[in-house]
């Protein structure tokens, strides 16, 4: 086949998509969302689960090197735990400024771009196109308010 014929089927598929999205979309959003949520419990299971082994095995050998007992050896790793965690937490709040400094830029950039595509857009309209699209937006705006709320 060339390439007409699988831009033909992969038009088609598309369309049928849209079609089917339209139709019946609460199926598509939960054949969207189940595999998306047995993947956060199955992330969360084993999160659970090396937790848990981790804390098992400072139980012991913190029991065996210091000799002491259950609630003492709770409350050394426990103490270990909360340490680990606050260090964790210490170097991500190092991290956060730089992070949103960048986001922050990104977002300044995307917006001056998207800007400029508007721009561009509005004034290679004629001015038919130009009522025809304001009226296009009144319309949805009208629709959602009165059919939507």
């Amino acid at each position: 086949m060339n390439s007409l014929t699988y831009r033909k089927i992969v038009n088609g598929l598309t369309v049928f998509a849209v079609i089917v999205a339209i139709l019946i979309p609460d199926v598509v959003l939960e054949l969207i969302a189940e595999p998306l949520h047995l993947l956060l419990e199955t992330i969360v299971e084993v999160g659970d689960i090396a937790f848990e082994w981790v804390e098992s095995s400072l139980d012991h050998v913190i029991e065996h090197l210091f000799e002491t007992d259950l609630h003492t050896t709770q409350i050394i790793v426990f103490y270990i735990i909360m340490s680990f965690i606050g260090y964790l937490f210490y170097r991500l709040v190092l991290q956060l400024p730089r992070f949103f400094n960048y986001l922050l830029d990104k977002l300044v950039v995307m917006f001056e771009v998207n800007k400029g595509r508007a721009y561009l857009y509005w004034y290679s309209l004629t001015m038919t196109n130009r009522i025809k699209l304001i009226a296009a937006f009144i319309v949805v705006i009208f629709g959602y308010v009165f059919l939507g709320m």
